[in-house]
């Protein structure tokens, strides 16, 4: 069914899962003749950030295991709090629709949360590893000119504490 009738299985997906668009499809899907060509819910338009922090109670959103075991668990509420607080610097820092915000920051839940509050802005999150070199920092994120760029001043790989102030001022 999900081959044969692609439109109408597409259609089932986004009733089960509730997506809401904030601009409605004008169809579903149009086909061309090959693959790479179709359009998916054309003229829809939607917040991804928005579809991910819907649910605001006390049930685990996020588990965080750190190196080191450390574990830290976040609710539903308590992400949607830390990415409105970030969601407002980044609006006082002028941050809209189609700005880029870059991030050099290590895969945590600090993260996530930078990139939930950049897209609930409608702007474009990249982020790259802490472990760039400074110049190659600068040309991947040179490329896109982020109006923010949020970083951290140290983290840990290999059980070893590794200090970014350098870089940072570099």
């Amino acid at each position: 069914w999900s081959i044969d009738q692609r439109p109408d299985f597409w259609q089932a997906i986004v009733a089960f899962f509730d997506v809401q668009f904030r601009s409605p499809p004008t169809v579903t899907l149009i086909e061309d003749i090959e693959m790479p060509s179709a359009q998916w819910f054309p003229g829809a338009t939607l917040n991804f950030a928005e579809h991910l922090l819907r649910r605001r109670d006390d049930h685990p959103a996020v588990v965080a295991v750190s190196e080191d075991g450390q574990r830290e668990q976040l609710s539903y509420a308590q992400l949607a709090e830390h990415v409105a607080g970030l969601q407002k610097s980044l609006r006082a820092a002028g941050v809209g629709i189609g700005d880029r915000v870059a991030a050099c920051m290590p895969n945590t839940w600090q993260t996530l949360v930078g990139m939930l509050a950049t897209t609930s802005l409608g702007a474009i999150w990249s982020c790259s590893s802490p472990d760039f070199g400074t110049q190659g920092v600068i040309d991947r994120f040179g490329q896109i000119e982020p109006k923010v760029l949020i970083t951290c001043a140290g983290y840990r790989y290999a059980g070893k504490r590794i200090d970014q102030s350098a870089k940072l001022n570099e």
